[in-house]
């Protein structure tokens, strides 16, 4: 996935102005670092890419992220309990996954704002600044 061209952003909003950490999960190394470059390009500075359910439990001890980025599938099983942590920290995010929703009857992921792999750098900004207006609406003034 790259970045849209010059032209493309402008007619996107300006996601610049994001403060907060997101917080990837998907084991696809090539996957995870073109995820990771296109965020940062996008302007979202500070990106934490993991690739196991048990390094984001650890990880979610101690941090909480203002957004996020999952593959339910990583390579140590399903990360229903990533979901289920990041539910009650009213933490919005995205699934991104190569099934449909009813495919994996996973419930912790109906939360999220399902987009299926592969999509266009447009269609992952889309749906990363969804979730960022949610998680204002729900912080409130």
């Amino acid at each position: 996935m790259q970045a849209p061209s010059a032209s493309q952003s402008d007619d996107m909003h300006d996601t610049r102005q994001f403060h907060g950490t997101v917080l990837l999960l998907e084991d696809e190394a090539l996957i995870a670092l073109d995820l990771e470059e296109f965020l940062h390009e996008a302007g979202y500075r500070d990106v934490i890419a993991l690739s196991a359910c048990t390094e984001a439990e650890f990880w979610l001890k101690a941090n909480s992220p203002a957004l996020a980025i999952l593959d339910p599938m990583l390579r140590d099983g399903v990360c229903e309990d990533v979901a289920l942590v990041l539910g009650p920290r009213n933490v919005p995010f995205v699934v991104y996954s190569g099934r449909e929703p009813d495919e994996t009857g996973l419930s912790p992921f109906s939360a999220g704002k399902w987009l299926r792999k592969p999509s266009s750098p447009e269609n992952m900004l889309a749906a990363l600044e969804e979730i960022a207006r949610e998680r204002i609406c729900r912080s409130g003034p």
